[in-house]
């Protein structure tokens, strides 16, 4: 009794270390010499979770991103800061993934709803494009999935996923059989994905300018940029199954896990409130 009522305290201590809290393990490169390239020094896919930015900016007018963000907190232990930081570490962890769906759902408008001079313009347009998005729609799904599989979140974050995979199949469905999906699914796709980061202080910029003009060429240039971005995030999903531990540590699930995370703002902005100094802190030190 004794050995587990030491072995409970330990755990306990564990999980309430600071380190642990504040998730320090997302900001380690935990590959092993074999994952990596030794010759060309390759970039850790957990930078694409480190760089997502804040939607705010520091003194020196740049935006914060993720790393500052983790720099910052561990000045401001307090229960509501630590609530916060955590909320948009998931919301950022999520963050790839949902560009990818985003910049995807901004394609097919610019494609196939934004103006045009012809009724049979639009049939032009199908013929060029219907079987490239129908593979890049393809990639993204089992993107989700993969992220999904890995069961690093609570049951809403969970359903938060597969409700966005479930509305990415129905349009997906629509391309398979030779249908243009409707405006309708590709705007609530995007929005969706779009607001589940903004209320959370996540910028959620686009590769698609004027989604309501369309242009072959810029339609094409976003293709090759969105089959890079279904690139990285692959890599970053793959390489997350060595970080669930951490993700696990998430030691407040009733207010970060419920459902205000993808509906409600987040109470506390963590780089307006500490920009100032942070400025001085890193001119000085």
């Amino acid at each position: 009794m004794r050995e587990q009522n030491s072995n409970f305290s330990h755990e306990v201590q564990n999980k309430f270390h600071p380190s642990n809290i504040l998730l320090f393990g997302l900001f380690t490169d935990k590959r092993n010499a074999n994952e990596k390239d030794l010759l060309t020094g390759s970039l850790d896919p957990m930078n694409l979770l480190r760089n997502v930015q804040i939607n705010e900016k520091l003194e020196n007018g740049k935006f914060a991103n993720v790393a500052v963000l983790f720099q910052m907190v561990q000045f401001l232990f307090d229960v509501p800061c630590v609530i916060a930081y955590q909320r948009q570490i998931l919301a950022a962890t999520i963050h790839p993934i949902y560009s990818c769906v985003g910049t995807y759902a901004q394609l097919l408008n610019k494609i196939y709803f934004s103006s045009y001079q012809h009724s049979n313009e639009i049939i032009s347009r199908t013929s060029i494009y219907n079987n490239i998005l129908y593979k890049l729609g393809n990639s993204i799904k089992d993107l989700l999935n993969n992220l999904l599989s890995l069961k690093l979140f609570s049951e809403c974050v969970q359903l938060h996923l597969e409700g966005t995979l479930m509305q990415l199949t129905k349009i997906f469905g629509s391309l398979h059989a030779g249908i243009i999906p409707k405006l309708l699914w590709t705007e609530q796709l995007y929005r969706r994905c779009a607001k589940s980061m903004t209320i959370n202080l996540l910028k959620f910029d686009n590769i698609v300018n004027n989604p309501k003009t369309y242009s072959k060429n810029e339609c094409d240039n976003i293709i090759v940029l969105l089959k890079n971005k279904i690139e990285d995030a692959n890599s970053f999903v793959n390489v997350l199954n060595l970080y669930k531990e951490d993700y696990h540590n998430i030691i407040y699930p009733m207010q970060i896990y419920n459902n205000t995370i993808f509906k409600n703002n987040i109470k506390r902005n963590i780089v307006k409130e500490n920009s100032r100094s942070y400025h001085l802190k890193t001119n000085y030190s």
